[in-house]
């Protein structure tokens, strides 16, 4: 049985942005330091979630626990930050501070990204890449280059006549690289022209000459709020490639990445943020579990039910909302494939005749499933995606296309918008 810990991690529709996907990386290897096994399970929403890195503070929700995330120029704080109960241990810069004791958040002063920590974190990893880089070039019989340029995500995505204007002894990373790849061309360079903001946080961890490029897709709020959390003034971009050449505008860090650390939330387990890990229950083909023996999930079984879902009475859980998600481990043998067997049913009456529950993986929509009003429980089989090969987790997503509130149709005083409940569910091979 493992403990897991959800972090938020914004993704692009199609590959990965390494600034986004640095988080929860950087969580799981200070915990490994610690001496703590907890996997980092990338979320998307939701809530009783940590958001380390990147401008996602708005995805806070109760019971979040916030570690140096900032806020968005392009979605500022809106009625969704005003709620009681989210945990600010530490924010990218004094601009995200404001925004959230605004809102009406206790924050301290404590600033910095935890993206500088990933050079110090990853280091042996990062040498290794590098090492291997050289050799490439080396064999190629050409010079490594001494300067590089990434781009942020969305100016690669969307438009980057830059890049066909690029000099042709700089450097190419794109932002949807692998971190550790990111980090080791970085580390190998001389200076660095950059309009992704982590691009300049790995070359501030390095030491690097650098220049900050004016990016075509976003606001200068969230660069403005790194540079005043290192404890330096907001820079003036570079509006062209050709004056990011000429000079670069970025002065050099003094501020200490290390100190960034002592804001860890989880830096002993006396804290609050401790609740966040929980366990992820290890099923096995063949047994048939109920939801009442696994509690809330703070027990030492653990719960499969991890967001979305009430507290199991009566024999069954019930999810609230119109999302709601599972986690568990199953056994890690590559050649079978399993299905979650789930007894659901839903309320007699509510919107429409039936509610429509589709199941996600990827993002993309696995299965779909009908379950009528005022019919017997019925036996649904999921079709599981692979699990993570390291882990043995298997991650699922419900939507529930007609959730329904019971007191809007006589059904009693519940206020909660309720989907399906689950009565018993297993693991099956899968046919």
């Amino acid at each position: 049985m493992r403990s897991f810990l959800k972090i938020y991690s914004w993704k692009p529709r199609h590959g990965l942005n390494f600034g986004d996907h640095i988080g929860p990386l950087i969580v799981k290897r200070i915990l490994a330091r610690m001496g703590r096994e907890v996997e980092a399970v990338p979320v998307l929403g939701g809530d009783n979630k940590l958001l380390a890195v990147g401008s996602v503070v708005h995805e806070a929700r109760t019971g979040d626990h916030v570690w140096g995330s900032g806020v968005n120029g392009k979605i500022w704080l809106s009625d969704t930050m005003r709620r009681d109960g989210v945990h600010f241990h530490a924010v990218r810069g004094p601009i995200t501070r404001r925004a959230a004791t605004e809102a009406g958040h206790e924050v301290p002063e404590r600033y910095g990204d935890p993206g500088l920590l990933f050079p110090l974190l990853f280091h042996d990893e990062i040498e290794r890449k590098a090492a291997e880089i050289l050799v490439v070039y080396r064999q190629a019989g050409l010079d490594f280059p001494r300067t590089a340029f990434i781009p942020n995500i969305n100016d690669e995505r969307y438009y980057l006549p830059e890049r066909a204007e690029l000099p042709a002894d700089w450097l190419y990373i794109s932002p949807s690289s692998d971190p550790v790849v990111v980090a080791a061309c970085i580390r190998l360079v001389d200076r660095v022209v950059s309009s992704s903001l982590h691009g300049i946080v790995f070359a501030d961890a390095y030491g690097k000459e650098t220049t900050f490029l004016l990016s075509r897709f976003e606001p200068t709020l969230k660069y403005d709020d790194y540079f005043l959390g290192t404890e330096r003034e907001p820079v003036v971009p570079a509006g062209t490639l050709m004056q990011a050449a000429r000079r670069s505008n970025v002065p050099p860090m003094t501020f200490r990445a290390e100190t960034i650390l002592d804001s860890f939330p989880f830096r002993d387990e006396a804290t609050a943020a401790d609740r966040l890990i929980t366990r992820a229950p290890l099923l096995r083909p063949g047994e048939r579990h109920s939801p009442v023996e696994q509690g809330d999930g703070q027990g030492p079984g653990g719960s499969i039910f991890v967001q979305g879902w009430a507290v199991p009475a009566d024999g069954s859980v019930w999810s609230v909302g119109r999302e709601a998600e599972l986690l568990f481990e199953v056994p890690r043998d590559a050649a079978r494939a399993y299905t979650l067997r789930l007894l659901v049913g839903t309320l007699p009456a509510g919107h429409k005749h039936y509610e429509k529950i589709r199941i996600l993986s990827g993002g993309k929509v696995t299965a779909s499933f009908v379950v009528h009003r005022g019919k017997e429980a019925q036996t649904i089989d999921i079709p599981l995606p692979p699990a993570d090969p390291a882990t043995g987790l298997v991650q699922v997503k419900a939507v529930f296309e007609n959730p329904s509130v019971p007191r809007d149709f006589n059904l009693g005083q519940d206020s909660r918008e309720l989907g399906v409940w689950v009565g018993a569910f297993g693991l099956v091979e899968a046919a």
